[in-house]
């Protein structure tokens, strides 16, 4: 078992880690063709399937399961109580997400993004989160 200082430095190098790896990837689940057949099955509830849509389909494959998967590997190699780690692995993959991105492309400061976008970020990462960790957390 690794030392709280080690594990709670991993838990930050997950975040991070997902914030630069998963939008890579976003990119390959983005370009999954949406189904007229899907579209035609939600009639005036169009809206709603592509919110779905972008959700099951686009977000949670990445930032639920990569999330699900690095917390789960921290947890299991430290000592520090899994809620503790989740923390730490969302807050570290926001701030890639809000601070360092914007920077990265040439902005000042964090970047204003649209609500609803930012829902359907925390909407996948979050319960992916919490998910790897309360999984890892239970061991015997």
């Amino acid at each position: 078992m690794l030392s709280t200082r080690v594990t709670h430095a991993l838990a930050i190098v997950a975040g991070l880690g997902i914030g630069f790896v998963a939008p890579t990837i976003l990119g390959y689940t983005s370009a999954i063709p949406l189904s007229g057949t899907y579209m035609n099955w939600f009639g005036e509830w169009w809206k709603l399937g592509l919110i779905l849509w972008e959700w099951l389909v686009v977000r949670v494959p990445i930032y639920g399961i990569l999330g699900a998967l690095a917390t789960w590997a921290v947890v299991r190699t430290g000592q520090v109580h899994w809620g503790i780690v989740c923390v730490l692995v969302i807050l570290a993959e926001l701030a890639v997400l809000l601070w360092i991105y914007p920077r990265l492309i040439g902005l000042e400061g964090a970047t204003p993004i649209l609500h609803e976008w930012l829902a359907l970020h925390l909407a996948a990462l979050i319960p992916g989160v919490l998910l790897g960790g309360w999984l890892a957390g239970r061991r015997a």
